[in-house]
């Protein structure tokens, strides 16, 4: 019997970055795990809250 093989999904790898000044960078291939840890780093180190929308708009694709 011939052996089947399951193609799996890949999820392309994301980033976002908070900028030069501040250093915080998170890449992941889970979204939900960038815009977790971002939420946390933003209302801990800036005090701000961000919004999933908004955060989701700052993700990029890592190119290469």
């Amino acid at each position: 019997m011939p052996e089947h093989h399951v193609k799996e999904k890949k999820h392309h790898l994301k980033q976002i970055d908070c900028g030069p000044e501040c250093g915080f960078m998170i890449r992941s291939h889970d979204e939900k795990e960038i815009i977790e840890a971002t939420r946390k780093h933003v209302k801990q180190f800036h005090g701000k809250d961000m919004s999933e929308q908004d955060i989701r708009k700052d993700i990029e694709d890592v190119k290469g």
